[in-house]
């Protein structure tokens, strides 16, 4: 995943000091878990960071770290301060362009995200709460989790265990999400271990490891 994350095109047009600035951000993809939550915190409420793929005449996206504002982000009634996003296969082939992940530009990729309600018009989710986002189209049709605030309806959250937090939580992520139902698929099956060996296809892949 890291050498497919290596290839990305950076923009040749913005600044020296822009192009550390995205490279900084994209070094936290290294660490599997990105800390969105701590990247500046200093930046005022109602404007945040993003990374956003812009369309280009290749299949390469124009990748640019990008100070948004709520406006920018797809609709939903509810608003999460995001804290951790994990890294995922789909994630670094939609910013390399590898796949046809992104179904319309400019999109913020990222398929998961954990963080904090900041405003809510779901009855569901109050401000204060932790909460996890995963699939429903994020970082593909609906703005994902690559970005300091992220916006989605009610219904494509669940609140964060006690057991857990934002980070904890993006440790798992989606592939500890499909992992999970794998292994309570083959419990539903009925398989035992007497049943003798299985096979885990993509055993060394996010959810092949953790459903190992």
């Amino acid at each position: 995943m890291l050498k497919a994350l290596s290839r990305l095109r950076l923009s040749t047009n913005r600044s020296v000091d822009s192009r550390k600035e995205e490279l900084r951000f994209l070094f936290f993809f290294g660490q599997n878990t990105l800390p969105l939550g701590d990247i500046e915190k200093d930046t005022p409420h109602d404007r945040f960071r993003a990374l956003r793929l812009h369309q280009t005449d290749t299949a390469t996206p124009d990748v640019k770290i990008e100070r948004l504002t709520a406006d920018d982000l797809s609709t939903g009634n509810v608003l999460i301060a995001n804290e951790f996003s994990s890294l995922n296969y789909k994630d670094a082939l939609a910013v390399t362009g590898k796949g046809k992940i992104i179904r319309h530009f400019p999109m913020i990729p990222g398929i998961d995200a954990a963080g904090v309600v900041l405003e809510s018009d779901d009855p569901q989710f109050h401000p204060g709460e932790h909460v996890i986002l995963t699939g429903h189209g994020v970082g593909e049709t609906h703005t994902g989790g690559m970005s300091e605030q992220v916006r989605v309806p009610g219904s494509y959250l669940v609140k964060t265990p006690h057991a857990l937090d934002s980070r904890q939580a993006m440790q798992f992520g989606t592939g500890g999400l499909t992992g999970m139902l794998c292994v309570i698929a083959l419990l539903d099956s009925g398989v035992k271990p007497a049943d003798g060996p299985i096979a885990v296809s993509g055993a060394g892949g996010g959810v092949g490891g953790i459903a190992t």
